[in-house]
């Protein structure tokens, strides 16, 4: 088979639908399909995905990188992930820093794109030792798995392995609008029970102030509401 050809094959499956947010925050997460992947369960091999991130304009949450990832196949399982939620995620964003995206994306626009291949390389392969040498944490986008920075000789090499469909995941997104801005900071805020303090510290664009001025207003007859049916229990 010559390795420009795609299997078209059900080779994964998501555990969780897609997010996509008005601001740059998006997430796909999904697990391997070994029978879609032609991976039986008394082999051992990797699955290898082939990464492409593009984002335009460039910002400091996700950067422009292009490198080869593995999750090593034994007794039918899929081995070494961190993740317990899922196989693979491609994610900017978490719980930890979504003040700051929430914060810095606004007034702002942009593009993200994860473009992936997938390739099974088993151990009777040439690749499988290259693949097996692969230090872990290679590249950080990999969060843990044996993982290497592409390079020419390496894609040279997997031109020759047939490559597997993923989609491209996309996420386009636009944080500009008033009403975008203050329907989801205050869903966020309720969500976190913030106070106007919390609220203070979304809000670095001045430009926004009057929507920063909602925001307060609404959490504060949200409490009132929430503390007066306290009351009444």
């Amino acid at each position: 088979m010559k390795g420009k050809e795609k299997v078209k094959s059900p080779i994964l499956s998501k555990k969780r639908s897609d997010l996509h947010e008005k601001y740059i925050s998006c997430g796909q997460y999904i697990n391997w399909n070994l029978e879609g992947l032609s991976i039986l369960e008394s082999e051992h091999a990797f699955i290898v995905q082939e990464v492409r991130i593009e984002v335009a304009p460039l910002n400091q949450y996700v950067e422009a990188a292009h490198y080869f990832e593995a999750w090593e196949v034994k007794d039918g399982k899929v081995m070494g992930v961190k993740d317990a939620d899922c196989d693979d995620m491609f994610r900017i964003g978490d719980d930890l820093d979504e003040d700051d995206l929430i914060r810095d994306s606004m007034g702002k626009f942009g593009t993200v794109l994860f473009i992936p291949k997938v390739y099974v390389v088993k151990s009777n392969s040439e690749l499988y030792d290259c693949v097996n040498s692969w230090p872990l944490n290679g590249v950080k986008q990999s969060n843990g798995l044996k993982s290497c920075k592409a390079n020419t000789k390496l894609e040279e090499a997997f031109k020759n392995v047939p490559a597997f469909e993923r989609d491209i995941f996309r996420h386009d997104w636009k944080f500009d609008d008033p009403e975008d801005i203050y329907a989801v900071v205050l869903r966020y805020c309720q969500n976190k029970k913030y106070s106007a303090q919390d609220i203070d510290r979304l809000f670095a664009n001045e430009r926004y102030e009057d929507v920063k001025t909602r925001v307060k207003n609404s959490m504060s007859m949200i409490m009132k509401g929430a503390s007066g049916n306290d009351h009444q229990m």
